[in-house]
């Protein structure tokens, strides 16, 4: 949990240096593009908490080891949700920092999709988790 607050603190943070400080200084594309990770992140960090919330009050040790695993969907989905943000971030600075790291944009759909499947494999998870009851 104390993770995902963190993360909601950051999104907060940076959409606020993209709304008061960058904007004006990257083309408005860009500006819409630091939004979208900043989004995006605070979207994950709602996500993970609503997660840790109702798979922490399971009391099946197989849910929560393939949710909360080393290899487990949950930090898939923060790996995810960091390449896609974080690259998004760096992209949207390439007007001020140099244009070789626009090249980290090919970066943000493995994030999208890591994403994407770690959601349905948690979902798979409690669906055939509930249906064993």
């Amino acid at each position: 949990m104390s993770l995902a607050l963190m993360m909601l603190a950051i999104g907060i943070g940076f959409g606020a240096f993209g709304a008061h400080i960058i904007e004006g200084k990257i083309s408005n594309k860009y500006v819409e593009v630091w939004k979208t990770a900043s989004r995006y992140w605070i979207y994950s960090a709602l996500i993970i908490m609503s997660i840790v919330n109702f798979i922490g009050n399971e009391k099946n040790h197989r849910i929560t080891k393939q949710v909360y695993g080393t290899f487990g969907a949950l930090n898939l989905f923060i790996l995810g949700s960091c390449l896609f943000s974080v690259s998004l971030w760096i992209l949207s600075l390439h007007e001020i920092i140099g244009s070789g790291f626009k090249k980290l944009g090919i970066i943000t759909p493995v994030g999208g999709s890591l994403m994407i499947v770690s959601l349905l494999l948690i979902s798979f998870n409690l669906y055939r988790h509930n249906n064993q009851k």
